[in-house]
């Protein structure tokens, strides 16, 4: 069985290297027979969202080639995961998985089922994501990359530092088993921190601090389910829900690159999170 895994290679890094040659592609380096069927072979999808990144991406996979005579197939400005995509993938012997691109995620995580030798690397740029819960507990081929808690309140707290500097009210609206970080509300009035998990007033004490603030920002950190978050944004406040008010801007290149480097070691299936030298920042938007 190995033995027809690595012929099938052998044959794919081969047809990936004639398609790469008629492209214009010159100087590529000369790969040796005997080793080219312990190359890696990736395939990478993209979704549209990302174009503006497109000519790093393109740059690393050229180093990959070019260093490592890595073979890939890459396909760019996918809006879903087609059964296109899930034909090339499934005709193919790939070591690996690339999905950039939250519109493709569960898409690819449904077909890493079925796909069971290939190992799914699901990029996630929106935190606090869904996907975690779409994927099989025991899928041992799918790593799902994404911010964890850390990352998002290493980015909260420049985002306090710079708007109190500013001079902007704040109110914060979570639960009590997950507290506002003292450094955050300089103010230490404890009635700007609104807890939702007290009794079933809490609404009527939002409305209430809003009147007596008239906030800039209305901060939800923890607590709100589909009916409070429904709530909230019925009052038309400046809120930023930090489960869905943010994306990270992403660094691909960087991404690509620290994936290089684990394609050597052994495989980590489950929940892994960025490094922040990964991503830019997190933007935050009023809902």
């Amino acid at each position: 069985m190995k033995s027809s895994r690595k012929s099938a290679k052998a044959a794919l890094i081969s047809v990936c290297l004639l398609v790469l040659a008629g492209c214009g592609n010159r100087g590529l380096p000369e790969i040796k027979p005997e080793v080219m069927a312990n190359k890696h072979a990736v395939y990478l999808v993209t979704s549209g969202k990302i174009k503006e990144d497109q000519t790093k991406i393109s740059e690393v996979l050229e180093r990959w080639h070019q260093d490592n005579q890595l073979v890939f197939n890459w396909k760019q400005n996918a809006d879903s995961w087609s059964d296109e995509i899930a034909k090339e993938i499934e005709a193919k012997p790939y070591d690996y998985v690339y999905v950039m691109g939250d519109s493709l995620l569960d898409g690819a995580a449904k077909q890493a089922e079925a796909v069971k030798k290939t190992k799914f690397i699901l990029l996630q740029n929106k935190p606090n994501g869904s996907l975690t819960n779409a994927v099989p507990e025991k899928a041992d081929n799918v790593q799902i990359v994404e911010m964890n808690q850390q990352n998002i309140d290493n980015q909260m707290e420049s985002w306090v530092k710079l708007h109190n500097k500013l001079g902007d009210s704040i109110i914060w609206l979570t639960v009590k088993d997950k507290p506002i970080p003292k450094e955050w509300n300089i103010s230490n009035e404890s009635d700007r921190v609104v807890y939702l998990d007290t009794d079933d007033k809490w609404l009527d004490r939002v409305k209430q601090q809003v009147t007596k603030y008239r906030p800039n920002w209305v901060v939800l950190y923890a607590g709100a389910d589909e009916t409070k978050s429904s709530k909230l944004k019925a009052l038309n406040l400046p809120l930023i829900d930090t489960s869905s008010s943010f994306s990270a801007e992403m660094k691909w290149d960087a991404v690509l690159d620290n994936q290089l480097g684990k394609m050597n070691q052994e495989f980590r299936p489950g929940i892994q999170s960025y490094t922040e030298q990964e991503f830019s920042q997190l933007k935050f938007d009023k809902n």
